[in-house]
């Protein structure tokens, strides 16, 4: 298996596009390159949840560049195969996400966390999503999601501990599901991307992933969620066939 070395700017002081132009501080820079020298942060591709990069780090460090802004400059080691499936010919891409909670008890574990990102949807969006959650009867975060890319994908995360709704028929959960979701469906620039996974702590994780700009298409693929809670593994909606994929 042949490895390629591949060294990009994860992060910087300078300002970005989306968030109204915000700048990240020197000190959390300098925590991102901290993060990733210690291999603590996960990898994927163009914020793409269904995409994840196996990834070695040789080293993260902070610099600054031609222009006085503080950079955090990453050298990783991936498989050449892996790297050029991505499509990706160069780092200039790389980038970092991260939530920030602004609903829920910060001292109790969720069992259920929606993420929306702040670029494109509303904090009344994300609290009105979170407020439906609520009647799962257990603990509930609502957070802000910043992809820090050039044009962020309007995307939802969604994220079911299922161990601790044990008690709540599938059915009846998928319905509160959607009813959370169709707060995130409308004329975007681009379609809402889902993302949705359900931990079952003790066994296996289900990831589901739809991309939609309708709110019949939303509520069809919710509707037949329960066939594919309990599987296990990758699946994508398909809106041509109208059925959920296992991928991979």
């Amino acid at each position: 298996m042949a490895s390629i070395c591949i060294e990009g700017v994860a992060a910087s002081t300078r300002a970005m596009d989306a968030y109204g132009g915000v700048q990240l501080p020197c000190e959390l820079v300098e925590s991102v390159a901290n993060n990733l020298k210690r291999g603590s942060m996960q990898w994927g591709l163009h914020h793409d949840p269904r995409v994840a990069l196996d990834v070695t780090v040789l080293d993260a460090f902070t610099r600054t560049g031609s222009d006085g802004h503080v950079e955090a400059v990453v050298r990783f080691e991936v498989d050449e195969n892996q790297w050029q499936r991505t499509g990706t010919s160069a780092p200039e891409g790389l980038s970092i996400s991260g939530s920030q909670r602004f609903l829920g008890d910060p001292d109790v574990s969720p069992a259920v966390t929606i993420a929306a990102d702040a670029h494109w949807f509303s904090d009344d969006q994300i609290k009105a999503a979170f407020e439906k959650l609520a009647a799962v009867g257990e603990p509930v975060e609502g957070c802000r999601l910043y992809q820090f890319a050039a044009e962020p994908p309007a995307l939802v995360a969604l994220a079911f501990v299922l161990q601790q709704l044990s008690t709540i028929p599938t059915g009846l959960l998928c319905s509160y599901i959607y009813d959370a979701l169709k707060n995130f469906v409308g004329p975007h620039v681009e379609p809402s991307k889902f993302s949705l996974t359900f931990d079952k702590e003790t066994g296996g994780v289900t990831h589901a992933y739809l991309e939609t700009t309708s709110d019949d298409v939303l509520k069809h693929a919710i509707d037949t969620l329960p066939g594919i809670v309990d599987n296990g593994g990758q699946y994508e909606y398909s809106e041509s066939e109208k059925v959920w994929k296992a991928e991979g």
